[in-house]
């Protein structure tokens, strides 16, 4: 017990050291309540971490629980790889697991703050001309951000047979440009993220594929109202960026109440894999997760 006490109290300092960048951290009291009949019900002090939508809890005895999100909503895989569902409420968070229920209950004061958006990427105040080189493809971007409606030019080169430039309409600025292989083809695509004027700052997507490397193709992202839950408590100030063989789309959620500068929902986080499509390239959800 003195040891697992000694391996709690280093595991609260190894919170402390954590980069506080998406992290949540609180102190906690859990219940574990087994589904077996006679098996023993434990209540101990434990500590909870949250940390890009993947969950830990550290048991006073020694024991961890490690959650990972999975495909829907208030759904993860624990270490085992066994389905887990949770639940949210304003004390704490339950796990139901395949052979008990985990109980989290925050101390007084002690709740984890609502995981707060890094800033988004200011609306450019003036021309974007950038140039993204990849597998020996390059991309020109250009645009002029000189209004809240205008247009993207997207000029290739090193393509085989067509390196015409591609123009786009585009609802507010360019703001980024990405290049990547997704589906890892050796045939490079390009994500260029545009921000909406105004205060909802609502991001959209101008994407192509160098498709078998001889000219351009379009890739088109489904809407966020065609994909069930996406939409909920969505508000604008959402993010674009290529994660490790993923494009990730990242917000805050609403809540009714909430202004638009302070949600206080959580944050969604969307993963697309890229796929053939009928007549292009098509960004299809992957995996979706809250917290």
């Amino acid at each position: 017990m003195l040891q697992a006490a000694t391996r709690f109290a280093v595991s609260l300092l190894s919170v402390a050291l954590l980069p506080a960048a998406w992290a949540d951290t609180a102190l906690a009291r859990c219940e574990l309540t087994p589904k077996a009949a006679n098996a023993v019900r434990l209540d101990l002090p434990c500590q909870f971490s949250q940390r890009q939508g993947f969950i830990g809890v550290t048991r006073s005895d020694g024991v961890r629980h490690d959650f990972s999100p999975a495909s829907a909503a208030g759904r993860y895989t624990d270490e085992a790889k066994r389905s887990v569902r949770r639940r949210v409420d304003a004390g704490g968070q339950v796990f139901e697991l395949p052979d008990a229920r985990l109980s989290v209950r925050w101390l007084q004061g002690a709740a984890p703050a609502p995981t707060r958006l890094p800033p988004a990427p200011p609306v450019a105040s003036g021309p974007f001309d950038r140039t993204l080189t990849l597998q020996g493809i390059a991309f020109r971007v250009q645009a002029a951000n000189d209004s809240s409606v205008g247009q993207v030019r997207i000029t290739p080169s090193g393509l085989k047979l067509d390196n015409t430039p591609v123009v786009r309409e585009v609802d507010g600025q360019v703001v980024s440009a990405e290049v990547a292989d997704l589906n890892a083809d050796g045939s490079p695509e390009l994500y260029v993220v545009v921000q909406s004027a105004g205060s909802g700052s609502y991001a959209s997507l101008v994407a192509v594929s160098a498709n078998a490397r001889k000219s351009l193709s379009d890739i088109s992202l489904p809407a966020l109202d065609t994909q069930a839950g996406a939409a909920r408590g969505y508000q604008g100030h959402d993010q674009f960026a290529v994660v490790e063989g993923s494009l990730v789309r990242r917000m805050p959620i609403y809540l009714e109440s909430d202004t638009n500068a302070q949600p206080t929902g959580g944050v969604r986080q969307l993963h697309y894999k890229l796929h053939k499509g009928e007549a292009t390239w098509v960004l299809r959800l992957h995996r979706m997760s809250e917290f």
